[in-house]
């Protein structure tokens, strides 16, 4: 009989459907149980392996086969929690239930199993989808020597008009089959019974895609809840931003900009944590309440719960909290498993933050856990390797608790919480240890511990940078208060602030700046200042002008960098490579102009491959590459992408700050052209305000020249604004 709600089923529910197939859930001695937990999601997780080592007793499977099943189940069941952790459960109910998703799982995960162990043992090919019982009585009795009734008995079963006992098929065998035989055949039968009583319930094999999937994971609006589902996504953009809930907000694209604007105008009047608390709960009750009047959108209600429950550990209602937590967690298991782990880690730091523990809720949290393999890696606790621990009354021990509350603020942002109303907060332990975005555990107690970042384990740097790297602000910043030194430097010379600046796409992050503002309140030494990377001749100054951030190059000179420091791959200067961007921004560069220009100058173009691939990449093969269709098209894509985004104005006040701060607008570039100095270049782009200001203050020399390599002539500024047609800055010579 089909429910009338699409839910992700539980496992027992699944491994009930199994047996039933297979005709021996009666047999197992666990009938009781598995009925009684399969609508009961808190059953305990070593239930599932008892089941399916019950499922194939060596009664009717043999030891061979029995192995073979136990560890396929025990796979496919992992498999099944693994795509409640990717995927939301929320399509219509009224086209798709519970048991269609159970049987379309058991279609792909289960099917295949039994069928290629028929397979394997030669007794069905690979093309047959029923009948097999049939085949197997075939092959294994000879009908001439049975008798008028069993034949008849077997001729009702090959036709599937019902199905054997697994006891009648055990005392035929027993009969027919040589005692050396037996459990092999009967092991074979059994799984053929399984599949023929699935084909005849409408379920075969099946392979994992998209079209299969879809109608259970893909939400569609219509006329009629579009502009309720609009309401409650808007309500949860307000609460989850308020609350700052780490997970993906649901509003339609088209409406983000709108409802990012009703927020900044909302944190624009209501300033003051209490209220914007308040106004959270407002909306949360709003949205429960969309979602009782509109049930085609329970799958959401998890959101609902998981902003009531961090609601009220904010306000200090640590009881409310704990209970919020445990109807989200049971929301997600029936519908939405994507946030689940960050879900439990939550609940297992309120319930840690409890004076007297509570032993049953953490035996759940603690129970689900372990059923979906999670990590929960920002408190470094691996549940696999205390499965048993969790049946006894006291769930965890003290070290656990506190490693939990110790984890705290990692968890929640501390500058959430009613600080008045939160007691529980006063014995929150000194954090020994953080875990990272990417899984990497970094030591509070030696924050200049240098680690391996890799999987091979050959990448190694100061915790500080790796931090940095990855874009870890609270990391960084417990590093810091730890004491973590910033002039500590990589094996490449990579020092915190250019680990910080260095992005392709030449824009800073959120993240990156919040970690810029922290770091430059530490002193940084004039060697970390002006040190420049090994591989991709970096600093942290050059970095900053091409972001095109005047305020940070103004502190960076003011707290050390040297405004005359060659850098990047073609050792220009801080001002030379200024100069170049002003001239790429005040004119259109397009693709087809950088592969002009990389044709043109071959031998520069090689140079600057290998030096931006560490040697791997030859102009050759790339020239081949982007003379593609697809390699064209991606070509593209990036060169947008990491086109300087900084203005013309902003560059041209980078360029007075530098000659202000002492920037030598004579000294030689030595690539692309050695001997080009910034004055060339200013003249060259026709930088009439520019080059007058270098002449009457920066000592600009006139008469200074360059070796033309093509030629071996010398090349004067007069020649250079002559070739350019520089007719502003020909008013300049006198």
């Amino acid at each position: 009989m089909q429910t009338p709600t699409l839910q992700f089923p539980t496992g027992t529910a699944l491994l009930r459907e199994m047996a039933n197939h297979f005709g021996l859930k009666n047999y197992t001695g666990l009938a009781k149980q598995v009925d009684e937990y399969t609508d009961n999601i808190h059953y305990p997780h070593y239930f599932e392996e008892s089941f399916i080592k019950a499922l194939f007793t060596t009664k009717y499977f043999s030891a061979k086969t029995q192995s073979k099943m136990i560890h396929a189940f025990k796979q496919a069941m992992q498999e099944f929690y693994s795509f409640q952790l990717l995927f939301s459960l929320n399509g219509d109910a009224h086209q798709k239930t519970t048991d269609d998703f159970l049987n379309l799982m058991i279609s792909v995960k289960f099917v295949p199993i039994l069928k290629h162990h028929l397979v394997s043992l030669g007794y069905v090919s690979k093309k047959q989808k029923t009948h097999f019982l049939r085949e197997l009585l075939k092959q294994n009795f000879n009908a001439k020597k049975l008798d008028k009734e069993l034949q008849d008995r077997f001729r009702v079963w090959g036709n599937l008009d019902e199905l054997p006992d697994p006891q009648n098929l055990q005392l035929i065998v027993k009969d027919h089959i040589h005692f050396t035989k037996q459990i092999d055949t009967l092991s074979a039968l059994l799984t053929a019974r399984a599949l023929d009583s699935l084909y005849k319930n409408g379920v075969t094999e099946k392979e994992i895609s998209d079209q299969e999937f879809a109608p259970f994971i893909q939400q569609h609006l219509n006329t009629e809840n579009e502009s309720a589902y609009i309401h409650l996504s808007l309500n949860e953009f307000i609460f989850s931003s308020l609350l700052q809930i780490p997970k993906d907000n649901i509003i339609l694209e088209e409406y983000k900009g709108n409802a990012e604007g009703t927020l900044a105008l909302l944190n624009k009047r209501i300033q003051g944590l209490s209220d914007q608390l308040r106004f959270s709960l407002t909306n949360i009750d709003l949205f429960m309440d969309s979602i009782n009047q509109n049930l085609e959108f329970e799958s959401l209600r998890f959101s609902g719960h998981w902003a009531k429950a961090r609601y009220c550990l904010f306000t200090g209602k640590l009881d409310d909290a704990i209970q919020n937590y445990l109807e989200c967690v049971e929301c997600c298991m029936r519908y939405d498993g994507r946030n689940l782990e960050q879900v439990l880690t939550e609940a297992f730091t309120a319930c840690s933050l409890l004076q007297t523990p509570k032993n049953d809720i953490l035996r759940k949290f603690a129970n689900i856990a372990i059923r979906y393999h999670l990590r929960l890696s920002k408190v470094d606790l691996d549940f696999d390797n205390l499965p048993q621990k969790f049946k006894l009354e006291n769930v965890f021990e003290t070290w656990e608790l506190i490693a939990f509350r110790a984890s705290t603020y990692e968890v929640f942002d501390e500058e959430l919480f009613l600080m008045e109303e939160c007691d529980f907060l006063k014995n929150i332990p000194k954090q020994k240890f953080l875990m990272l975005k990417d899984n990497i555990r970094i030591d509070l107690t030696r924050p200049n511990k240098v680690i391996k970042v890799d999987s091979q384990n050959t990448v190694k740097m100061p915790q500080l940078l790796h931090a940095i790297q990855v874009r870890d602000v609270k990391a960084v910043k417990a590093l810091l208060d730890a004491g973590a030194d910033v002039n500590q430097m990589s094996i490449n010379n990579n020092s915190a602030l250019t680990m910080c600046l260095n992005d392709n796409i030449l824009e800073l992050t959120a993240e990156q700046r919040q970690i810029l503002s922290m770091l430059l309140e530490h002193t940084f030494l004039p060697a970390t200042l002006n040190t420049v990377t090994s591989k991709k001749r970096l600093s942290a100054l050059h970095l900053a002008i091409q972001i095109g951030d005047l305020e940070l190059v103004n502190t960076l000179i003011q707290i050390g960098c040297n405004v005359n420091l060659l850098a990047d791959i073609d050792h220009h200067s801080p001002l030379h490579i200024t100069l170049k961007l002003l001239h790429l921004s005040q004119r259109k560069f397009t693709f087809e102009d950088m592969i002009k220009q990389t044709i043109l100058h071959p031998e520069q173009s090689q140079y600057s491959l290998h030096q931006h691939s560490a040697g791997k990449l030859k102009l050759d093969d790339v020239l081949k590459n982007l003379n593609s269709p697809m390699g064209r098209e991606i070509g593209k894509e990036l060169f947008e992408v990491m086109k300087p985004k900084v203005s013309t104005e902003q560059l041209k006040k980078i360029v007075f700050t530098l000659l202000n701060a002492g920037a030598d607008v004579n000294q030689p570039a030595k690539l692309p052209i050695s001997g080009y100095t910034p004055f060339m270049l200013a003249l060259e782009g026709d930088e009439y305000e520019i080059a007058k200001y270098m002449l009457d203050h920066c000592k600009a020399d006139m008469k200074k020249s360059y070796i033309d390599p093509r030629n071996g002539q010398l090349v004067f500024p007069s020649d250079i604004m002559h070739h350019f047609q520089s007719t502003k800055c020909k008013q300049l010579i006198h």
